[in-house]
């Protein structure tokens, strides 16, 4: 006995549900045998469903248990909202044991339905025509929007082909066979893979990435060929990582992979959705699935791009993150061959983020990792060259040789969020603003981009020479021996420098160091003009100073210290990071966070040599506990200099350079009562002496002293012009 009588299915709409749901039991009945289909059921569904709402299928799913399996229900909808809602329902989900996402049809889909359409109503297409159909069937996939039609567009195309069809022969004898010029939609030329592959060998730098590209694309098609040949389909199941910083043409290879990968029949629409984590994770429980379901969905027969990758997940305890990947890896595996992602991110970062998951390692394979490294100041020129010559605007001979100078700059003092390609489109944008303010007062134009147009930099006029950079050291007082360390290492990189120029190897400036002195040495004073010495020598981009200490590098709660420590190491590169009491990072129980510090600082002048100059400061002993206190210490900071106490003929020198600072002058006999003063200091001294520190303090104590008696003068009566500016002894005799 058969299990069902072979009827037609009993088909309800959504729009015709209510009307059917008024006599749903008897309905119900009437399919018995059979099948009840209800179409459009996504319509039945609230918008923004939440678990546990009530809904139109309610009253449906208590006939479904009053009469299990007959008839047999099928529900059908768009995926959008109505995956939400079965997913949102355990018992609704468990009372359909088969459920089925199905696909929009590819092009070779819709072919297979066309021709067979055709076949259905005695007719046959030509070859040619069979080409034209396709690649007009290619276009409808490639431009399909929420609204595609699917199965339907196929048969709306055959029955207009036929119409036009019996247009064409009208009067004459019907053969039955489709032409091309039965097919009248408009077909835009394709561009065939090569062609977008010399789009893509225009693209300015990427020489390395260009030539992997070609390889892989060579290697995927003799895969498909492969497959051919055996009767299998191939599924591009590749997935890429791109590593760079912003700018260096991350998305721009994107969209044309995508073209290829479309050419080359790989890809239905090659199409780019461009996310982050912004558009990635949701707010509250649940809500990020959706967003991350309906992308993919979105992405299909295209490429998933994500931005900033990494930032998915933030921590341990980011749960809207890892739901955001958890989801993602299901549909790179559900739907394997259907869409390609891309994840894309800061080097580092990025492969931090990928080895760390099993998932993500498993599906981004370690050969189709791309680095896409920063733009030359050689190709950054070129870049502002394409968009000038893009705009019609000439560049003056005389202009290009400024703007060399200035994207030199530009590109010396980079850091890790250097924009690359955006850089430079701002460069174009200000030369381009400040070129009108000229044209304007010139009551001219013309299409020519001056040297007047390009912007000045804050370096231009303020950039010392090494010579004047000495000089500032020599100038200051006492630091004999520091004076001669420091021109002894200035000798060194200069000779290893002209060996790099006569063809040796170029030297990478990988110093670190400490100094050991007392308080008001000189220390901070000599770490910047060191900075500007390295910056002179070229030795460092920016040459500036990032003055910091324990406060500054150490949180108050796990997991804190290493971003905030890596924080400060970012804003020092290019420059130098000077810590002060450096030993106190090392002074703490055996959970102080200062550890962490001390880690994340060493694995940065491991993985940034030469990039930022670390100099950690403080007392003597303590720095040579501090050293002690971790292995890496010692082998990373080579150079140690000792700034002795100054002795008081050095803090009377610095007495007098700071009265002469502030434009006054000494009585007869203070020069020599001030060296007794410090001379008596000097020999009573203790770990807290603060040598410059303690000479400023005596400093301002004698101003206001100074300040006093000058005011009782003036209110006596006295005419005080001949004082005002000269302090004397009496000034001493509070301090």
């Amino acid at each position: 006995m058969e299990l069902f009588q072979p009827v037609f299915p009993k088909i309800i709409n959504a729009v015709d549900y209510s009307q059917f749901a008024k006599d749903l039991s008897n309905n119900f009945k009437a399919a018995k045998n059979g099948i009840l289909f209800i179409d459009n059921a996504h319509k039945l569904v609230p918008s923004g469903y939440t678990g546990g709402q009530i809904t139109q299928l309610d009253k449906l799913y208590s006939e479904m248990e009053s009469n299990p399996y007959d008839p047999i229900v099928v529900l059908a909808g768009l995926p959008e909202g109505f995956r939400d809602y079965i997913e949102a329902n355990p018992d609704v989900k468990n009372k359909f044991h088969f459920i089925f996402y199905l696909p929009d049809l590819s092009a070779n889909d819709m072919l297979l339905l066309a021709k067979q359409e055709f076949k259905n109503q005695k007719f046959t297409l030509s070859s040619d025509a069979e080409t034209k159909l396709q690649k007009l069937l290619k276009q409808f996939v490639k431009t399909r929007d929420r609204t595609f039609g699917n199965g339907h567009l196929v048969i709306k195309i055959v029955e207009e082909i036929i119409q036009n069809y019996y247009l064409r022969i009208k009067g004459s004898v019907s053969d039955e066979v489709i032409l091309p010029d039965d097919i009248k939609t408009e077909i835009k030329a394709e561009r065939t893979t090569e062609e977008i592959f010399l789009e893509l060998d225009k693209m300015i730098g990427l020489d390395d990435v260009k030539k992997y590209i070609r390889n892989m694309i060579d290697l995927i098609e003799v895969k498909k060929k492969d497959a051919e040949q055996s009767g299998k389909k191939y599924a591009l199941g590749e997935h890429l990582v791109f590593l760079g910083n912003p700018g260096t043409g991350k998305t721009t290879l994107a969209r044309k992979l995508g073209e290829i990968f479309s050419s080359i029949g790989l890809l239905d629409r090659g199409h780019i959705i461009e996310v982050d984590r912004s558009k990635m994770v949701g707010q509250y429980v649940g809500e990020t699935a959706k967003i991350v379901q309906k992308l993919c969905d979105d992405a299909i027969g295209g490429i998933l791009f994500i931005d900033e990758a990494y930032t998915l997940k933030q921590h341990d305890n980011d749960n809207f993150g890892q739901e955001s990947i958890d989801t993602l890896l299901k549909r790179m595996e559900d739907d394997r061959g259907k869409f390609m992602v891309i994840a894309a991110g800061y080097q580092k970062e990025m492969q931090s983020f990928i080895t760390s998951n099993p998932g993500l390692k498993s599906r981004f394979k370690e050969e189709n990792f791309f680095l896409l490294k920063d733009y030359t100041p050689d190709q950054l020129l070129e870049i502002f060259k394409k968009f000038a010559e893009g705009d019609k605007y000439i560049i003056d001979e005389a202009a290009i040789e400024k703007l060399q100078k200035v994207i030199e700059l530009m590109y010396e003092k980079r850091d890790k969020n250097f924009g690359n390609g955006r850089e430079v489109r701002n460069l174009f944008e200000k030369c381009l603003s400040i070129r009108a303010t000229r044209l304007k007062k010139a009551r001219i134009h013309e299409m020519i981009i001056r040297p007047d147009d390009i912007p000045k930099t804050s370096e231009e006029g303020k950039q010392l020479s090494l010579e004047e950079t000495l000089d500032e050291l020599n100038k200051l007082t006492g630091l004999g021996a520091v004076k001669k360390e420091i021109t002894n290492l200035i000798n060194y990189l200069e000779v290893e420098k002209m060996r790099s120029v006569d063809g040796g190897k170029k030297t990478s400036l990988n110093i670190h160091f400490i100094f050991k002195g007392n308080p008001g040495t000189g220390k901070t004073t000599v770490a910047r003009i060191l900075a500007n010495i390295f910056k002179a020598m070229g030795l460092l981009p920016k040459g500036h100073l990032i003055e910091t200490d324990r406060k500054d590098l150490v949180a108050g709660y796990v997991g804190q210290t290493a971003s905030q420590t890596t924080r400060i190491i970012d804003s020092a590169m290019g420059g130098v990071l000077f810590i002060d009491e450096a030993y106190t990072l090392a002074s703490g129980s055996g959970n102080d966070f200062g550890k962490e510090a001390i880690d994340t600082l060493l694995k940065r002048m491991e993985d940034d040599k030469g990039k930022f100059i670390v100099i950690a400061a403080g007392y003597s002993g303590d720095m040579d506990r501090f050293l002690d206190s971790n292995p890496g210490l010692t082998s990373r900071f080579s150079k140690h200099i000792i700034f002795d106490d100054y002795i008081p003929e050095e803090m009377t020198e610095i007495f007098k350079g700071m009265v002469k600072q502030k434009g006054m002058k000494i009585d007869d006999g203070v020069e020599e009562f001030v060296l007794q003063l410090f001379t008596d200091i000097f020999n009573k001294r203790d770990k807290n002496f603060a040598n410059g520190r303690t000479v400023r303090n005596i400093f301002e104590g004698v101003l206001q002293n100074q300040a006093a008696r000058i005011v009782a003068e003036k209110r006596k009566g006295n005419d005080i012009t001949s004082i005002i500016n000269t302090i004397s002894i009496s000034d001493f005799s509070t301090s």
